[in-house]
């Protein structure tokens, strides 16, 4: 875990303009427990910035990556996450956001509680979940889409488990390259595009390929941090 800190020029002197960012490298997790009690987990390759005099006016933090929010519940003082297209508000509930900016879907997907998600882009779209939905958020296309889910699906990072339901093998890696702190070069691109559904559990990248190789025909070598996959004929 990074933290860093940062101080205006134009608000020398005035400690509230100062920001912390607290940040989860690339094969980490970090917490931050906010003044108010809000306990937030990031996930790899995520980080949080908030002012220093976060919960004296106001209740802002700004998310990029993914974050998972338990937030205290303040009446008077509304929660709020920024993303770079979406904004979360919230009084008191538990929920998840995901917003890496190399991925072309934003998700945010609420536990408990309930909370207002608005975009950035004109016409503003405004929609509120309840436990057990999500919206999904087109970056391309502007498109917001709510859908049911379920909240052990949502939250399976946190046990230390990569789920994936259909998706590209591409996005696969990514998550591989940022959970396990390494980079992955696979030989061949056509594949990538193909489908993938499973669940991985292990703590160790070379069970995670041993588990995709039955899946696909290839062979790999490590070297370091980096990842080299050849697929075999």
């Amino acid at each position: 875990m990074t933290v860093y800190f940062f101080q205006s020029r134009s608000m020398d002197g005035l400690a509230g303009d100062r920001v912390w960012r607290v940040e989860a490298e690339k094969g980490q997790q970090a917490t931050v427990l906010l003044a108010d009690g809000t306990k937030v987990r990031l996930n790899a390759e995520s980080s949080l910035s908030y002012r220093q005099n976060y919960g004296i006016k106001d209740r802002e933090v700004e998310l990029k990556g993914e974050g998972f929010f338990e937030v205290a519940k303040e009446e008077e003082k509304p929660f709020i996450v920024r993303t770079s297209l979406l904004d979360v508000e919230v009084l008191g509930t538990v929920f998840n956001v995901y917003a890496y900016d190399c991925e072309e879907i934003v998700e945010m997907s609420l536990i408990s509680g309930r909370i207002k998600v608005m975009t950035h882009t004109d016409p503003v779209q405004t929609v509120y979940l309840k436990p057990n939905e999500k919206i999904l958020y087109n970056k391309e296309s502007g498109n917001l889409e709510v859908i049911s889910t379920d909240h052990r699906f949502e939250t399976a990072w946190l046990r230390g488990e990569l789920v994936f339901r259909s998706v590209e093998l591409r996005q696969v890696l990514r998550h591989l390259e940022r959970t396990y702190g390494v980079t992955i070069h696979w030989e061949d691109p056509d594949i990538l595009q193909d489908k993938f559904i499973g669940i991985f559990y292990s703590d160790r990248i070379s069970d995670v390929l041993r588990i995709l190789r039955e899946h696909y025909t290839f062979s790999y070598r490590m070297e370091g941090e980096e990842v080299f996959i050849t697929t075999i004929p």
